[in-house]
Order: structure tokens, then C-alpha cells, then sequence
């Protein structure tokens, strides 16, 4: 799995920076790993940060350079193995 530590490292060099500016944070969460869904199945280059939540139709989902294309049920980390998605794999073998 992919993790990128950006929340962590930005957290840390905010908190390094002088208490007075304000800049201080607590940041439970360390790390992040987001490939939008438009992006990873080359559909469309999201301009906005609206486009990133512009739901994928079935019809959408034709307009993809791939042969076949599924998309998680959920949102889940990046390259996770789900039992969802590993039988749809297994099912396009021949």
C-alpha cells in the first residue's frame, strides 16, 4: 500500500514554526493516500475540487480508455485488497 506522510510532515513543520505566529496543530492523522477516482480510470482531469466528488455513471464509466473498469463500493485506501474487488478480478481471467 501507498501511504504518503503529508498530513505528518506538514503538521511538524507547522509546529516548528514560532508559537506566536499561530500555526500550531494537532494532527491525528499522519498520513493520507488519495487517487481520485476520475483520474485512475482516466475518465477526466478533475479542474475543481468539486469535480472530484462528481459522481461516475455507468454511462461514464464507457468513456474510459480501459476494457473493463470496477470501482470499489466504498471509499478505501489506495490499493487496498478487498474481497470485493479481488473477485471481480479473478472473474475477468479467462
Amino acid at each position: 500500500m501507498l501511504v504518503i506522510h503529508g498530513f505528518g510532515i506538514l503538521a511538524d513543520t507547522l509546529n516548528e514554526l514560532p508559537p506566536a505566529l499561530g500555526f500550531g496543530v494537532v494532527n491525528p492523522i499522519r498520513e493520507h493516500c488519495f487517487v481520485p477516482a476520475v483520474s485512475a480510470i482516466s475518465l477526466r482531469e478533475p479542474a475543481t475540487h468539486d469535480d472530484l466528488y462528481t459522481p461516475i455513471s455507468e454511462e461514464d464509466l464507457e468513456e474510459t480508455p480501459f476494457h473493463s473498469v470496477k470501482l470499489a463500493s466504498q471509499s478505501d485506501t489506495h490499493t487496498l485488497i478487498t474481497e470485493e474487488l479481488s473477485t471481480w478480478f479473478l472473474d475477468q481471467l479467462p
